[in-house]
């Protein structure tokens, strides 16, 4: 497929290739080699496995996104092959550390960025990690960037039906709001279900459910602020499927809160559990159907 898509797309046309590590460490060389092969312009290496997902989630290895950029740049005879790390960018700070370790030619962030868009801010007042921040600090930034990311809605609301029928293009802006507000949310679980409620499906009603929020942190003590979880590195969104403690990316191994693989379903059981919603799904939407 990569091999085609970069003999029919014209030169100004980029191709690109994004893998996960093989759960066989010995047969990277080949992946890297093979896809350099294809033509492609530029390869991103996500520093897990496809067994270290949601709740099985590791630490990034960005000892094998090093070897991988390595593997690439000999393969393709060009010392500077474009090669993107993925994986164990939790802070702004990370983004360099990364490039520094693995060499990689640019760093990117899903899960982070998904909370905090301004994780690579290297100026101004989002460019401060959140262990730079006091916990009051940190709520105004979140609420800062919830404010933002309203206006821009605003100004440039997602396509209408998107999502489908029921809730439409609110339910991207709901999504976002929870990721970014995730961490109060989780202690204010009354504003959470306000904010889940199908009744609100509109910016200004949200802004309403987001003052709310804020405000049940106003008059806060120092005191208060310290019990607070909200204000520890553990109860991030980038952490709810990550040991709060543990560190967010390894240099070779395993982390030490690997959990055990045989508790990952197989191939074979994810598709039979798919084949099985899929059939639920037909069975609902044809009883509606008849009714």
């Amino acid at each position: 497929v990569l091999a085609k898509m970069r003999r029919v797309l014209p030169p100004s046309v980029g191709v690109s290739a994004k893998i996960r590590l093989p759960v066989d460490a010995t047969e990277l060389k080949d992946r890297i080699e093979r896809i350099v092969d294809t033509g492609v312009d530029l390869i991103t290496v996500h520093g897990r496995t496809l067994r270290e997902n949601k709740t099985k989630v590791r630490g990034a290895d960005w000892d094998a996104i090093a070897l991988a950029a390595q593997i690439a740049r000999e393969c393709s005879g060009n010392s500077d092959f474009p090669v993107v790390a993925n994986g164990g960018i939790e802070y702004g700070s990370d983004v360099r550390r990364c490039l520094d370790h693995t060499g990689a030619s640019a760093a990117m962030s899903s899960e982070s960025l998904l909370e905090n868009p301004a994780l690579f801010a290297t100026t101004g007042p989002y460019a401060a990690d959140d262990a730079q921040l006091t916990p009051r600090q940190l709520l105004d930034r979140q609420m800062s960037l919830v404010d933002e990311y309203l206006d821009l809605c605003t100004l440039y609301p997602p396509v209408p039906g998107s999502l489908g029928r029921v809730g439409g293009s609110y339910n991207v802006v709901r999504s976002h709001v929870f990721k970014m507000t995730y961490r109060y949310l989780e202690e204010r679980p009354d504003i959470r279900t306000k904010l889940a409620s199908s009744s609100v499906a509109s910016i200004p009603a949200t802004r309403k459910i987001v003052a709310e929020l804020r405000a049940s942190y106003e008059g806060l003590s120092d005191a208060e602020w310290e019990g607070c979880k909200s204000g520890q590195a553990g109860s991030s969104w980038y952490r709810r499927h990550r040991d709060g403690a543990s560190r967010v990316h390894r240099r070779g191994g395993h982390a030490a809160n690997a959990g055990s693989l045989s508790e990952i379903p197989s191939v074979e059981e994810k598709k039979r559990i798919m084949k099985e919603r899929l059939r639920k799904l037909k069975e609902q939407k044809e009883k509606r159907m008849v009714v």
